[in-house]
């Protein structure tokens, strides 16, 4: 019985293995062009029918190829061992994957470089089309760009100290100018609001890019749930301070993801719309208020314990 199990052994291993990559690849280009063939798109002119057919082959071929590729990938090894293995080639990708502290403070770097972008964009386009609505959302996006560099700032300066409890003193105060800044916040947004129900304003995406966002923004909503649920008292002020404002973040995205998505499919009254970005409007706008208040008073009540 073993003398006949080892033989089949053998033929298994040695059968060939498609290459990931260049199995990927195939697949990409061929289905992206079996894909426009079929649409027929006005004014491109299409291949002889041998050609087409040779083109649905090939990708019926390289879909199969980079499907068993795939699979033979990951009985070997995991996506997520993979991606280790990748980041811990190269120092900085090495840290970032496993300091989670360090990843969370360039994260929110990012993410300051990104608002910067964006409020420097909105005020100069409305400074240029003299655009009430685009100079609000600049004074939004400013106010949040403060708000990440000033706990970004006060994070960098309680990693300086030596002292323990001087550097958890220093945190808890950053955390208290967070949700000052955070009722500052709310107040920039309550202008965004205000625009949204009385002149009708809000955002719009072009096509399937509505989805991607509806996306990104509830994984952005729930990320920043999860950590502050699971390491509310587990984590330093500081980071605690820079994830209340990814939270805060991902709230206004809540409403201006509402706004679009009643501008692209609601079929309603314009009256319904504005009642609905109302209510949405001041909630997000209240909890902001409520959640700037909430961490000043609890930053207030650590620092009399600790002083």
């Amino acid at each position: 019985m073993p003398c006949n199990t080892r033989p089949a052994r053998r033929r298994a291993n040695s059968f060939p293995r498609p290459p990931l990559l260049p199995s990927c690849l195939g697949a990409v280009v061929f289905a992206a062009a079996s894909l426009v063939i079929v649409a027929e798109p006005e004014g491109l002119a299409l291949p002889p029918e041998p050609v087409q057919y040779a083109v649905y082959a090939g990708a019926a071929v390289f879909l199969s190829l980079a499907v068993w590729a795939l699979v033979l990938f990951v009985r070997r090894k995991s996506p997520l061992q993979a991606a280790a293995d990748a980041a811990h080639r190269h120092p900085l990708l090495s840290r970032l994957y496993d300091d989670h502290t360090f990843r969370i403070l360039w994260t929110g770097y990012g993410s300051l470089a990104v608002n910067g972008l964006l409020a420097l964009s909105k005020l100069a386009a409305g400074w240029w089309l003299s655009s009430q609505w685009l100079m609000v959302l600049a004074g939004y996006y400013l106010a949040l760009c403060l708000t990440r560099a000033a706990v970004l700032h006060a994070s960098r300066a309680a990693a300086k100290l030596d002292d323990p409890a001087a550097r958890l003193r220093s945190g808890w105060r950053s955390y208290r100018l967070c949700g000052a800044l955070l009722v500052v916040l709310s107040l920039s947004m309550l202008g965004v609001a205000v625009l949204i129900v009385r002149e009708g304003r809000g955002f719009s995406y072009d096509g399937y890019w509505i989805f991607a966002v509806a996306l990104y923004d509830f994984y952005c909503l729930i990320s920043a749930l999860v950590f502050l649920i699971r390491f509310h008292r587990r984590r330093s002020p500081e980071l605690l301070a820079i994830k209340q404002i990814s939270f805060a973040a991902s709230l206004v995205s809540m409403l201006s993801l509402q706004t679009a998505m009643l501008a692209a499919f609601d079929t309603s009254t314009p009256a319904v719309r504005s009642r609905m970005n109302l209510v949405t409007g001041s909630a997000v706008c209240g909890l902001l208020a409520l959640l700037g208040i909430l961490m000043v008073l609890h930053a207030g009540r650590k620092l009399k314990k600790l002083h």
